[in-house]
């Protein structure tokens, strides 16, 4: 009986220390906000994805949005490309805006391309 009770609340602490842990780790659910938006809009970031690209310090904000953006534009772009290329300091604002109106004038063009012209422009 004794034992029993000791397993119990050693199962409890354990729990809840998971429990802890993993509230840390979403960040105050500030992930969970991002996953739930790109559930919304229906782009396909994933819950880990989310949590790694916090790990690695990437504005979820700057990401999400520019990759919803995209997709909406139906422009085909992974989202690891832009974690890339803000992880790289370009700014995916810039990049969204070349992208998303050469999609819709039927212009080809490929991420890279568009980071090289944000570049180019940010030089001038």
């Amino acid at each position: 009986m004794v034992d029993e009770q000791i397993v119990n609340v050693l199962a409890v602490i354990g729990a809840l220390t998971v429990l802890f842990f993993l509230f840390k780790l979403i960040g105050s659910f500030h992930i969970l906000n991002y996953y739930i938006i790109t559930r919304i809009s229906k782009v396909p970031i994933s819950l880990p994805q989310l949590i790694f690209m916090r790990f690695r310090k990437v504005d979820l904000g700057e990401v999400v949005k520019s990759y919803i953006i995209l997709s909406k534009g139906d422009v085909k772009v992974e989202v690891t490309d832009l974690e890339v290329a803000y992880l790289a300091g370009h700014n995916l604002s810039d990049i969204t805006i070349k992208l998303v109106p050469a999609k819709k004038e039927g212009v080809s063009m490929t991420i890279q391309q568009a980071i090289e012209e944000s570049a180019v422009g940010s030089n001038s």
